[in-house]
C-alpha cells in the first residue's frame, strides 16, 4: 500500500536522516537522559512534572542499580560476621552469659539509684516552684526491687548456670 497524495493518486515519500547538533546530555536513573547543563535540568525540573516528589522517589531507586556492589560486599561481610559471631558463641558462651547477667544487674541498680538523685534533685526544685516528677521515686524502688529479686535468684541458681 503506497501513500495516497493531495489529487487522490499514489505518491511516493522520500525519507532521509539529518544529523542535527545538540546539546550533551548525561543519563539519568540509568533510563533518561538529561542535558548535562545544570542550567537546563534544572529549568526541566522547575517547569515540568518531573521534579515531583515521585520522580525523588524514582531517582533514590535508580540509584540501587548503581549500588549493586556495595550490596555484594556487604552480603559477604555479613556472612563472615555470622560466622565470626557463632564461633564467638561456641567458645566463649558461658562469658557471654556471665557478662549479660551481670550487666544487667549493674544496670538495673544503677537505673534505681539514679532515679533516687533525679527523685532528690526535683524535691530541691520543688521548693523554688518548679513542678517535680512524681515518678522518679516509684521508678528508682521498682527498679531495685527487680535487681533485688534478680539478684536472689542468680546467686540461688549459681550452680545450674553453666553451658
Amino acid at each position: 500500500a503506497r501513500p495516497v497524495g493531495p489529487d487522490g493518486g499514489e505518491t511516493d515519500v522520500k525519507v532521509e536522516t539529518k544529523p542535527i547538533s545538540s546539546y550533551k546530555t548525561t543519563p539519568w536513573m540509568h533510563r533518561y537522559c538529561m542535558p548535562s547543563s545544570k542550567i537546563l535540568s534544572k529549568q526541566i525540573f522547575a517547569e515540568s512534572s518531573i521534579g515531583g516528589s515521585t520522580m525523588e522517589a524514582l531517582e533514590d531507586m535508580g540509584g540501587l542499580r548503581s549500588a549493586v556492589s556495595v550490596f555484594i560486599i556487604v552480603f559477604f561481610l555479613a556472612l563472615v560476621l555470622a560466622f565470626v559471631y557463632l564461633l564467638l558463641v561456641k567458645h566463649l558462651a558461658t562469658c557471654i552469659i556471665w557478662v549479660v547477667l551481670f550487666g544487667g544487674l549493674v544496670l538495673l541498680y544503677a537505673f534505681g539509684i539514679y532515679c533516687f538523685v533525679a527523685a532528690g534533685e526535683a524535691d530541691s526544685l520543688q521548693w523554688q516552684g518548679m513542678s517535680a516528677p512524681t515518678s522518679a521515686t516509684e521508678m528508682g524502688i521498682a527498679a531495685l526491687v527487680v535487681a533485688g529479686i534478680s539478684t536472689l535468684i542468680i546467686l540461688c541458681r549459681l550452680k545450674s548456670i553453666s553451658v
